[in-house]
């Protein structure tokens, strides 16, 4: 079913041949798009509102289809004509969800031909508001996408990204938690690895640049995770969805990412603390 019935998804259009981004200009923005909030044109921009959905859809010639998604993060504003043909445009900001490299669309346009088939898929405008039910069998490509390629969600499947523990300051202080049980090597990557946490609290050193999390994991142990030269701070409330507790963990190839319970921080050095026992006489939660 839809998030909320009042969320609305549009599908904007990019075609490299004539935008004023060009493919250059992609492999920027996938490579930095948590720092980044573009605007695009939108068609049907009387109809479009902070925290509505979108999909870029690339047409043209070459490779086509849905090569991103997001939410608007701001809502539609007058502004000069990206084509420089004068005509009327407005223009909304961008949160960037998910980007991939354009070569690589997420959904192919034969793809959405098959199951959206009433709607244009390689010409009109962009910025066209989708029904409810087309923008439900769209989520549900995205999902399948995902499904049948897990390595491609940024870290949202796995616990930890494999291949960062070497530039991590005391990864041993995690590690030596699963000793004991005898797990196999692949479990500290998997999503079962912060299965059972609770974020018991946070703490930011605003003058030295260093955000931390005090987190308990199955019940017994506490580990500080602590994010050093800090990028960003994100944080994510949603209406009408429930989360468990989850920790996830990347590099993106500039900068670590840590994702906590909705609170996401984007840093350049990270170290996981010594650890030390729980001993509350309660139980611990995460609202």
């Amino acid at each position: 079913m839809r998030k909320a019935s009042d969320i609305k998804t549009f599908i904007l259009k990019w075609n490299p041949e004539i935008s004023s981004v060009n493919l250059e200009d992609w492999d920027f923005w996938v490579k930095k798009q948590d720092f980044l909030t573009p605007n695009w044109s939108v068609h049907e921009h009387e109809k479009v509102n902070v925290g509505d959905e979108w999909y870029m859809l690339r047409v043209g010639d070459g490779v086509m289809g849905i090569v991103g998604h997001g939410l608007f993060c701001s809502n539609p504003q007058k502004g000069d004509d990206w084509s420089g043909q004068g005509k009327v445009r407005y223009y909304a900001e961008l949160y960037l969800r998910e980007l991939v490299p354009h070569s690589e669309p997420m959904i192919t346009t034969e793809e959405l031909e098959k199951c959206i088939p009433n709607v244009d898929w390689r010409g009109g405008h962009s910025g066209i508001l989708l029904s409810n039910t087309d923008a439900e069998k769209l989520d549900n490509l995205r999902s399948k996408y995902y499904k049948d390629h897990p390595c491609d969600l940024r870290g949202w499947e796995a616990s930890i990204e494999k291949g960062i523990e070497k530039d991590i300051v005391g990864w041993e202080n995690l590690t030596k938690l699963f000793d004991d049980m005898e797990l196999e090597d692949d479990y500290i990557y998997s999503d079962n690895v912060f299965h059972d946490m609770v974020t018991l609290k946070t703490e930011h050193i605003y003058g030295d640049s260093i955000f931390t999390f005090t987190i308990l994991i199955h019940d017994n142990d506490i580990l500080p995770i602590i994010c050093r030269k800090l990028q960003r701070i994100k944080t994510e409330i949603h209406g009408d969805e429930c989360y468990e507790s989850y920790a996830n963990i990347w590099h993106d190839g500039f900068y670590f990412h840590v994702n906590i319970n909705e609170v996401e921080v984007i840093c350049e050095e990270l170290e996981f603390g010594q650890t030390s026992k729980y001993e509350k006489d309660f139980i611990a939660v995460t609202i």
